[in-house]
């Protein structure tokens, strides 16, 4: 279906002058992904841009990898397929010459039946002409900070330095030492120059270890018992007065292994099923009443949803008013929202709240739309862990019910203090690499919207927000963070311009992974805001991605708005909660302005398990103008599970809504090399894949030479504007 009016408004490619410097345009443009300063391209790997890339590549010192399941082996016509649009391998001259552009080079490892699995460029340690080194845990901020045994506690961006540290000025690379975790945040206040970037980063000659920049606090001295009126079995919990106010907790077990700890919710539900991971949230079922469009109003006149569900609501008022929900909706996204309940209406077992965007009504609240409530210290209650927070200015009391009764005191546990760790606007010539990074904090309203906390929503592990060049992010780890990487050009004279992102490992988001954006908001006509120019995000690896998005956001692990140019490539990501490469080109639907140069290259991407959580999106997806080439990856089993399909479980091909490949709105794309898989072909099935290919409203694009395996329709075109395409030699 059709998205709403916010995401449907698309307009055709105007074509005149886009205001950024053309040098930064067209395919030509694209040379190796990386500058000299950002270390060596990798091998030229055959000539052909399907061919299994040469050598071994990882990081140092960067733990295990993500469980692993098994999984359908790419099937064998796909292999033959590809390989029959293989070149020859050539002769050494040609062969250079073939693979002289990034966008020619695989990203990945292919291995011969056509799958594809991560191949990072391996870390190598740069300094520039000045060295200053940090460790967190035996430095001293009235050292010089030139030596590793005269090292600063704290970074000269950190508001904590004193000091020589914090008098330090001008462009130098900032070693951390691994190994050492580093807790505190900074804000970039200089830039480098070009070729002379700063730099931030990790020697692994200094350390063992990974070394960390950690936006968390660990609690000690604990109290058994909770003075709180509302908490039940209050001698089960425990409690710690804090001076800040977390809104995640973790512990660490001593082989360094995490777990998160839920904030309060009822039911006290588990990821018990892959395929549908709300499997064990309620419902609403609106028993006596329409399977949707149901509403009250507050007593000042405020129109909200009124989810109604008999069979669980049945405690009183105080039970649930100004708990935060988290419900799904309909028609289309579906990904769940988190909202305050406003009413109850105990007679009817309904409880009121606004919709996702504000007002009610502009989505529906369905029967069979799942839902759970959290953060009321009532749902402190689940003996395998749980934390509420009392908040009391600027902190409060931490109440735990520790896991399995344990003695919290004995215990490694993390509590979230800071949101953005390394933060900038203006900053440029800024190189982060060979760095870890943990347990970020969410903005406290975790309900929050734009139009009322503003940038505070934009929380990210590496934060940009402003204008920008030659930024770049390599070889880095994200665990248990709210985002990796956020960079706005939010201001009208903004420009962010040759942003790589490439070879980190990101893992357990609330919020996606990297967010590339222009300034642009929905509904912007004429230019109020900055503009993104040439973007790479290359070789990163993504698990877990966008479990916890906030009430305006769905958590697409890649998600790019408007760049000039942009090469996706190589990245591999698995299990996430939305869409997993979201890119849009040109401009927003609506907007006057002309970008005749815009460029997107896709190519040897692997996304499967995405729509975990979410509907009406692509596994990999491209927005608006073109040209678009997309080419040689692997998008398998899209998710989109809508449980409200069981209003007409007869009704074939209805359970999912998830695409391999989506064009929305999307013009002069060019889809060729690609592989589709799903796990069900089956109309009738809850598994059944809806469809490798989506169209809505687009039209002059081209697909060829793509493999379709094990979905209800190979592909889809869902509105009659739809059209003018051209399809050569696809397998369905």
């Amino acid at each position: 279906m059709m998205k709403d009016s916010r995401l449907s408004r698309r307009t055709g490619y105007k074509g005149a002058a886009s205001g950024l410097p053309a040098a930064s345009g067209g395919l030509s443009a694209w040379s190796d992904g990386l500058s000299a300063s950002a270390g060596a391209s990798s091998a030229a790997s055959g000539g052909s841009v399907i061919s299994p890339a040469s050598g071994a590549g990882g990081r140092c010192s960067r733990g295990g990898s993500p469980p692993r399941k098994a999984r359908p082996r790419v099937f064998v016509l796909a292999a033959l397929w590809l390989a029959a649009c293989a070149t020859p391998a050539a002769p050494a001259r040609a062969q250079t010459a073939a693979t002289r552009w990034s966008w020619q080079m695989p990203h990945a490892a292919v291995d011969p039946k056509g799958d594809l699995a991560w191949k990072p460029q391996p870390f190598a340690f740069e300094a520039g002409a000045s060295v200053r080194y940090i460790d967190y845990e035996n430095g001293n901020d009235a050292n010089h900070g030139a030596a590793k045994d005269a090292a600063w506690k704290h970074h000269p961006w950190d508001p904590e330095a004193a000091g020589k540290a914090r008098e330090c000025r001008g462009i130098h690379t900032y070693v951390f030492k691994r190994g050492a975790v580093y807790r505190g945040w900074m804000t970039a206040k200089e830039s480098g120059r070009p070729g002379d970037p700063i730099r931030l980063t990790s020697d692994p000659a200094w350390g063992r270890g990974d070394a960390v920049i950690c936006g968390s606090q660990k609690v000690a001295r604990w109290t058994r018992g909770a003075a709180h009126p509302d908490i039940p079995q209050p001698e089960t919990v425990w409690y710690a007065d804090l001076d800040f106010a977390p809104r995640a907790l973790w512990t660490v077990d001593k082989g360094g292994g995490i777990a998160r700890i839920p904030l309060a919710r009822t039911p006290n539900w588990k990821v018990s099923n892959p395929d549908d991971v709300k499997s064990e949230w309620w419902h609403w079922d609106y028993k006596g009443e329409k399977p949707f469009d149901v509403f009250t109003t507050t007593s000042r006149g405020t129109k909200l949803h009124l989810g109604i569900d008999t069979a669980h609501l049945t405690k009183p008022a105080e039970y649930y008013n100004d708990a935060l929900l988290w419900t799904e909706h309909g028609w289309v996204m579906g990904g769940p929202y988190p909202v305050r309940v406003e009413a109850v209406d105990t007679a009817r077992h309904g409880l009121g709240f606004g919709g996702r965007y504000g007002a009610a009504g502009s989505y529906k609240i369905i029967r069979f739309n799942r839902y759970f409530l959290e953060d009321k210290p009532h749902y402190l209650d689940d003996p395998e862990g749980e934390f509420w927070f009392d908040r009391k200015g600027a902190g409060g009391r931490l109440y735990l019910r520790p896991p399995a009764g344990a003695d919290p005191n004995t215990l490694h546990i993390e509590a979230a203090r800071h949101s953005n760790l390394i933060d900038g606007a203006g900053a440029s010539h800024l190189h982060i690499t060979g760095l870890a990074f943990r347990f970020t904090n969410p903005h406290w309203r975790l309900d929050g919207v734009p139009y009322r906390e503003g940038k505070d929503l934009d929380i990210a592990c590496i934060r940009i927000l402003g204008a920008a060049a030659d930024i770049r992010v390599a070889n880095c780890l994200f665990e248990h963070v709210q985002a990796a990487v956020r960079m706005k050009a939010a201001g009208k004279d903004d420009l962010i311009d040759r942003a790589v992102v490439s070879d980190n490992d990101v893992r357990f988001t609330d919020r996606g992974a990297f967010d590339l954006a222009e300034g642009s908001e929905w509904g912007e006509k004429e230019r109020e805001t900055g503009l993104l120019g040439d973007v790479k995000v290359l070789r990163n690896r993504l698990f877990q991605i966008g479990l916890r998005p906030t009430r305006f956001e769905l958590g697409f692990a890649v998600n790019i708005l408007n760049p000039q140019t942009a090469e996706v490539a190589g990245n591999i990501v698995d299990r996430c909660y939305c869409g997993g490469i979201n890119v849009h080109g040109g401009k927003r639907g609506g907007a006057l302005r002309d970008c005749p140069l815009s460029r997107l290259v896709i190519h040897h991407n692997k996304v499967t398990d995405c729509l975990l959580s979410s509907d009406d999106f692509g596994g990999i997806e491209t927005w608006q103008g073109g040209p678009a080439y997309v080419y040689n990856n692997v998008s398998g089993n899209p998710g989109g599970y809508r449980h409200f399909y069981l209003l007409n479980p007869n009704k074939p091909g209805t359970a999912r809504f998830g695409h391999a490949y989506y064009l929305d709105g999307a013009f002069k794309n060019y889809h060729f090399n690609n592989i589709a898989w799903g796990k069900s072909s089956d109309p009738a099935s809850p598994l059944g894949n809806r469809a490798a290919f989506q169209e809505i409203i687009g039209y002059q694009n081209t697909f060829f030479n793509n493999t379709v395996f094990n979905f209800v329709k190979g592909s889809r075109r869902q509105q009659p504007e739809a059209g003018r395409n051209k399809y050569l030699a696809n397998v369905f």
